[in-house]
């Protein structure tokens, strides 16, 4: 991606300010005039997204698109250190925005994985119509036009024959194979979490549409990935189905994107957390998130001392912000 520090980058942040609306206001009304420009386009080639002249404009309003997400997060970052700076970077608010502020992230990371593939498929089309225009291709295309010709006059020329279909169905069936590979992870996700959690098949099929989800949102390298997460989540968290499911998947994945936190290792927290303070499982996750952020984890050992000590912390009469302003305030004291 152009800019991965960028897309790494997970922030809290306040949304008061009206300088700081009218910025807001003006990214969406132009990514609201890229997105339209993109669909003008498309409505006038023929095969939008097989030609390279069609790819090369889809790639351009994507890339503008992904620049304006990227001011997006730059904006709300400022207003991050703002709110910081006035002392509410652990208020309410702050947390709550977060929650929708990650998911701004999270479509940044998509746009930029979307440029990427792009900009691939835009190479390999390059060379492909090179490829096509070239007399190599004239030569192949006449040898198959008097195969066939010679097959309809009862010549097989097998050897030639043979050659033409080796070269000629090896794309096409790879093509194929392509186009059923995310059929095919989907139904597999499916049996691993059934296997792996004693699911009934009903229950499969809806954390397999989670894991789908979460995979769309642009986490994960492919379903396989996602679907793991996922069966790590509800391992660890047992009584979280549908939505919350998807929401902490999302979550799990931001930590360990952001912060190298393993999902079992994250999700065993955020238990503790729910166990021990009753929170739910996207609160416990944000609040793991905030320690991490303000240098909580200094030592590697946040989630271990999440994990372990909760138990403590409830014992000896505190909530769960007492918790952590402590957890915090040590980690920066040194």
């Amino acid at each position: 991606m152009p800019n991965d520090d960028l897309g790494s980058m997970l922030v809290r942040v306040g949304l008061d300010g009206t300088e700081f609306d009218k910025g807001v206001k003006n990214i969406n009304s132009r990514m609201k005039l890229a997105q339209s420009e993109l669909k003008a386009s498309s409505s006038s080639f023929e095969n939008f997204g097989k030609t390279v002249d069609g790819l090369k404009v889809k790639h351009d309003n994507l890339s503008k698109q992904y620049q304006l997400q990227g001011e997006r997060v730059k904006q709300l970052r400022k207003q991050y250190d703002d709110l910081v700076a006035s002392g509410k970077g652990q208020s309410e608010a702050a947390l709550k925005v977060a929650k929708n502020l990650n998911y701004e992230i999270a479509s940044y990371n998509r746009l930029g994985k979307e440029v990427d593939n792009l900009s691939n498929e835009l190479k390999e089309l390059t060379i492909e119509t090179k490829y096509q225009e070239s007399s190599w291709a004239k030569a192949e295309k006449s040898l198959a036009s008097f195969s066939n010709k010679a097959s309809q006059t009862g010549s097989t020329l097998q050897s030639l024959g043979n050659g033409l279909t080796v070269g000629v169905s090896l794309p096409l069936a790879t093509l194929g194979g392509i186009a059923m590979k995310s059929a095919s992870d989907f139904q597999k996700s499916q049996g691993k979490m059934q296997a792996s959690l004693n699911l009934t098949k009903e229950e499969a099929k809806a954390m397999g549409e989670t894991a789908k989800e979460v995979w769309k949102d642009g986490f994960g390298n492919d379903m396989n990935e996602v679907s793991e997460g996922v069966i790590a989540v509800r391992k660890n968290l047992q009584n979280i189905t549908g939505k919350e499911l998807e929401e902490v998947s999302r979550q799990a994945f931001i930590l360990r994107d952001t912060f190298g936190y393993e999902i079992p290792e994250s999700t065993r927290a955020a238990k503790a957390l729910i166990d021990n303070f009753g929170v739910e499982g996207s609160k416990a996750m944000d609040y793991i998130t905030v320690a991490a952020q303000k240098g909580g984890d200094y030592s590697q050992e946040l989630l271990d001392t999440i994990s372990e000590y909760s138990i403590q912390f409830k014992t000896a009469g505190m909530d769960i912000d007492g918790m952590f302003n402590i957890l915090i305030q040590g980690a920066q004291n040194g």
